[in-house]
């Protein structure tokens, strides 16, 4: 990248944003005696990246949700359908390997603890 007033560049608002956000490690490390209480408003600086990179990506994040609304249009019962037989497997397998291995008295199974 080729920048041709990097003064200008540096004190844009959000690249001091930027540089306010990882500051703190950085004086972490260099003075791990200083209260880390001072630091604390500098760490909510970093709270102004997200909205930075919210910014940045915003083109991105809005193809892919309409990427993910179409496919939800087209195959979103069969996700769905996949998404519960996945979990009753999986539900299967563990109770499978756990179904004898555990020492807490005469648990059974689920619905019959909770009566």
């Amino acid at each position: 990248m080729v920048i041709k007033n990097h003064l200008r560049y540096i004190f844009k608002p959000m690249n001091l944003v930027d540089l306010l956000s990882v500051l703190p490690y950085y004086v972490e490390m260099f003075l791990p005696d200083l209260p880390s209480t001072s630091l604390r408003v500098l760490r909510v600086v970093r709270l102004g990246r997200l909205g930075r990179m919210r910014n940045l990506l915003s083109e991105y994040i809005e193809v892919m949700s309409t990427a993910l609304r179409n496919a939800a249009d087209e195959a979103g019962p069969m996700m769905t359908l996949m998404i519960l037989v996945q979990v009753v497997l999986f539900g299967s397998v563990v109770y499978a390997f756990e179904n004898g291995h555990h020492h807490d008295g005469d648990f059974n199974s689920i619905p019959e603890r909770s009566r």
